[in-house]
């Protein structure tokens, strides 16, 4: 009798040892999974844009776009730039050298003045 008792706590340890190392397989397991999925989630944020002369509002990501996006941003600025009046000119032409970089500024803001002056006033 005493050996079947002590055969039987050694089981019973041996058993919580075994599902302790479970668990912390299954913990390990589950907190490699949060960061991969924390790591998308980060990195992947959609963001709703909603184009200057558009009412559709559409979702980017921070590391993907499509070319929906592409299209309607580039009709948004066509339509800043050419939807041109003289009181309106300046406003827009600062308004479009605000999406450059300052170093690509310079020689597209000679370029809009070239234009500007060359173009001329409808009567």
């Amino acid at each position: 009798m005493e050996i079947s008792a002590r055969n039987s706590s050694t089981k019973i340890i041996a058993i919580f040892i075994l599902s302790l190392t479970t668990l912390v397989f299954i913990l390990a397991f589950a907190v490699a999974w949060l960061a991969v999925t924390n790591r998308a989630l980060i990195h992947e944020q959609r963001t709703v844009v909603t184009p200057m002369t558009y009412n559709a509002p559409f979702a980017v990501s921070e590391t993907k776009s499509d070319t929906e996006n592409y299209r309607m941003m580039t009709l948004s600025f066509l339509a800043l730039r050419l939807n041109v009046s003289p009181e309106t000119v300046d406003s827009n032409h600062a308004f479009l050298l605000s999406f450059v970089e300052p170093e690509a500024g310079k020689s597209l803001s000679l370029s809009l003045k070239k234009k500007r002056r060359k173009s001329k006033p409808v009567k």
